[in-house]
C-alpha cells in the first residue's frame, strides 16, 4: 500500500465524504469537492480540482473555528456542527457559531451557487466535535465542558432547541431561551473532552 497527497491547504478538514459526485471535505470556511483533474497520469503527481459546495456559516482565524462533520442522511443531506464564539468579533464572523446545521441539496434544476443550503437545525451548543445519526434519523452530538458548564455533554438534537451555551455576542440582558437538558451528562474527570462518535449497526 502506498498514499499520495491530493491536497494540502485545507484547513482543519474534521469530515469526509467520499461519493459519486467526488471527495467531499468540510473544512473550517467551507465543504470543498476535490475531483480528479484530465491532467492525472501514472507518471505525475495527483491534480484535483476543488470547488466550494456549501458555505456561509462565520470564522475567523482563531484555531477553534472549525466545522465538524459529515454525517449523511438518506435524501443526500449532509448534516455539520459549528462550535461557539468566545470571543470579540462581528456578526457576520459569528453567523451560526454554536449550532447544528443541515446541509440541504439544492434542486439540480436550478441554476444555484452552490450545490448545498444551509438550514440552522438545533443552536446553543460549545464545543461539538462528536456528530452522528442513528438509523431513525435521530441527531446527535457531543459537546465539551467550560464557560458555566463543569460537564462534557452527548445531546440527542431536537429541531429548533437550545442547549446549554450562549454565544458572547447572545449574551445581552433579555437573552433567556429555554434550554434542553443533556442525555447525558459526562463528568469532566472521567473524560478530558469528548470527541468524535458513531452508531455501529449491522
Amino acid at each position: 500500500d502506498s498514499y499520495k497527497a491530493i491536497s494540502d491547504e485545507i484547513p482543519t478538514p474534521y469530515g469526509l465524504h467520499y461519493g459519486d459526485d467526488g471527495l467531499d471535505v468540510l473544512s473550517k470556511y467551507a465543504l470543498l469537492r476535490l475531483t480528479p483533474s484530465e491532467m492525472n497520469d501514472a507518471e505525475s503527481n495527483s491534480v484535483w480540482n476543488s470547488r466550494v459546495v456549501a458555505d456561509g456559516w462565520g470564522y475567523t482565524a482563531d484555531y477553534h473555528d472549525w466545522a465538524v462533520g459529515l454525517e449523511i442522511d438518506q435524501q443526500g443531506n449532509y448534516w455539520i456542527a459549528i462550535p461557539c464564539q468566545q470571543d470579540e468579533r462581528s456578526e457576520a464572523a459569528a453567523y451560526l457559531r454554536g449550532h447544528a446545521v443541515k446541509l440541504v441539496r439544492n434542486d439540480e434544476s436550478h441554476d444555484h451557487q452552490r450545490a448545498y443550503r444551509l438550514e440552522s437545525y438545533a443552536a446553543g451548543l460549545r464545543f461539538p466535535m462528536g456528530i452522528a445519526l442513528d438509523r431513525e434519523g435521530n441527531l446527535f452530538t457531543s459537546d465539551n465542558q467550560g464557560n458555566y458548564n463543569p460537564f462534557n455533554e452527548l445531546n440527542h438534537l431536537r429541531p429548533g432547541k437550545r442547549y446549554g451555551f450562549i454565544n458572547k455576542l447572545e449574551n445581552k440582558d433579555g437573552f433567556s431561551p429555554d434550554f434542553e437538558m443533556p442525555a447525558i451528562n459526562i463528568p469532566h474527570p472521567w473524560v478530558r473532552s469528548v470527541n468524535g462518535m458513531c452508531f455501529l449497526t449491522t
